[in-house]
């Protein structure tokens, strides 16, 4: 699915990348000059946190709500950015972000448990980067292309907009985003635990 994204708009995938990598640079220098300075203090990939989740009675349906906000705020933010002018450049700023966030989460790990912390950095993304990826490359490109149409527009001089195609596509977008949830909260929480179990 990525592959074919990235044949048919490569030029906006690149230009995506670009941002995704100065994002994820932006993060190795934070994290080199000391904004993890405090990384001596527990946190995810602690040992004690580890077994501790290891051993937890998790709550899949509670955990479903806490995914649904944290990449609910996202979705609909990027989605909302598409109703106006400014998705054209959100879809150079959420690759950065995206890119940023994800490298400090690999240096916590890293910092933590060394080579095992990259292993378990990505254990713990999986199966629903499977979806997520493809979904949040998708709506950028859907967000900047509406964006763009109501820039031009709004050049013309030509009020208003027809949504319903967007409306389609944010609505089928949704689905899969729950998909994504699902996952992460059932199967990702419990093959997690099932590895930790064994090696913590």
């Amino acid at each position: 699915i990525i592959m074919y994204l990235f044949r048919q708009n490569k030029k906006f995938y690149i230009r995506c990348l670009m941002f995704a990598v100065s994002g994820i640079l932006a993060g190795i220098f934070f994290a080199v000059k000391g904004g993890l300075s405090g990384i001596e203090k527990p946190n995810v990939f602690s040992n004690d946190y580890l077994h501790e989740y290891a051993c937890l009675a998790i709550d899949s349906k509670k955990l479903f709500w806490i995914v649904v906000k944290e990449r609910g705020k996202w979705f609909f933010l990027l989605w909302a950015f598409g109703l106006t002018g400014a998705g054209v450049w959100a879809s150079g700023i959420f690759p950065a972000l995206w890119g940023f966030f994800g490298s400090v989460f690999f240096a916590q790990a890293f910092l933590k448990q060394g080579a095992a912390g990259l292993v378990l950095g990505i254990l713990f993304q999986l199966p629903q980067i499977l979806v997520y990826i493809p979904l949040f490359a998708w709506s950028l490109y859907q967000m900047t292309q509406k964006s763009r149409q109501i820039r031009n527009r709004k050049k013309m001089g030509i009020a208003g907009t027809v949504q319903g195609v967007y409306l389609r596509h944010f609505l089928a977008a949704l689905a899969i985003l729950l998909l994504g949830i699902l996952t992460e909260s059932y199967i990702n929480s419990y093959m997690v635990q099932l590895i930790l179990q064994i090696f913590y």
